[in-house]
């Protein structure tokens, strides 16, 4: 075997091959990212989970928290309305109002004495009206379609034991103007808030 090609230990072909392996043409790689690639590290990417979440959810969360707020109010002003209505119709049923020869201004103040802490007593508007009977006592729709408020104030207590009805309107303006399409039931964007007292008066004599 000559050994000159070859070597003992295949010396100079191995040299070769060795000296092949270690010369290697330097090579630039560039990553460039793909849509796809970006698409999946997003996709895994957790950060920020919480505020978009909370961003998500505080919209609605906070539109109901008001919505509860502006109902409680309505109530409550509702509820306040219908009991200073019944403490200032017995003076109309007592004959107190008619044996002081009270206006309708005076009597209006009377009401307005009894929610002035909540509602604005120029929102108010006072219609007592005499009907010879209950049957007679219709009340016919305070709003037109319109949503304009078409009752007009008038005061007639009557005498004993005639037949009363008295309707108190007050405009409720809401606090928060963006619920106003879910509360609202007149064109001006305001809550009609209405309160009746129907009673015969008590046989007194003037």
């Amino acid at each position: 075997m000559d050994t000159s090609v070859f070597g003992k230990d295949g010396g100079p072909e191995k040299a070769r091959n060795v000296s092949r392996r270690k010369v290697k043409t330097p090579t630039l790689r560039i990553k460039i990212p793909l849509p796809r690639a970006l698409a999946r590290r997003f996709q895994h990417d957790e950060q920020g989970v919480a505020a978009v979440e909370f961003a998500l959810a505080a919209t609605p969360f906070f539109v109901f928290l008001f919505a509860c707020f502006e109902s409680a109010a309505v109530f409550f002003s509702t509820s306040t309305l219908d009991n200073a209505v019944t403490e200032a119709s017995r003076q109309i049923m007592t004959g107190e109002a008619q044996s002081q020869n009270m206006s309708a201004a005076e009597f209006k103040q009377t009401i307005c004495e009894r929610i002035d802490l909540l509602l604005d007593c120029s929102r108010l508007l006072v219609d007592v009206r005499t009907f010879e009977n209950f049957g007679d006592a219709n009340s016919n729709d305070p709003i037109d379609d319109d949503g304009n408020l078409q009752v007009a104030e008038n005061f007639n207590p009557g005498d004993g034991g005639d037949a009363v009805l008295v309707s108190v309107y007050y405009r409720y303006e809401l606090t928060i103007p963006n619920l106003t399409y879910a509360f609202a039931n007149m064109g001006t964007g305001e809550v009609l808030i209405a309160s009746s007292a129907a009673f015969r008066n008590e046989p007194f004599e003037l």
